[in-house]
């Protein structure tokens, strides 16, 4: 963008999570999306990857913006949340049982 002979130019990262296959999201095909926000120059923290169960899905993808505070959307819920891969796998165990 040009202003007065002045140049701006604007970068904004962001991470976009694609649950879809040429447009089309087909059978259920998993029970959780781990989506991890890659090459932000910080070190990976579990807590800070979004772990999405398939139920929770409105569209075909997630898209994470990179800010200085935190992802306040509507998957915000599910950063960090292991627990519920957990509670799975606790509940299949005690099915078996």
């Amino acid at each position: 963008m040009k202003l007065a002979k002045r140049s701006y130019s604007y970068v904004y990262r962001a991470w976009n999570f694609n649950f879809h296959h040429r447009g089309v999201i087909a059978e259920r095909y998993t029970d959780f999306f781990v989506c991890v926000a890659l090459g932000t120059g910080k070190p990976m923290l579990l807590e800070e990857s979004y772990v999405l169960p398939w139920e929770a899905l409105t569209g075909k993808t997630f898209y994470l913006p990179e800010s200085r505070r935190p992802y306040r959307g509507k998957f915000k819920i599910f950063r960090g949340a292991w627990n519920l891969i957990a509670d799975v796998v606790q509940r299949v165990e005690e099915d078996a049982a």
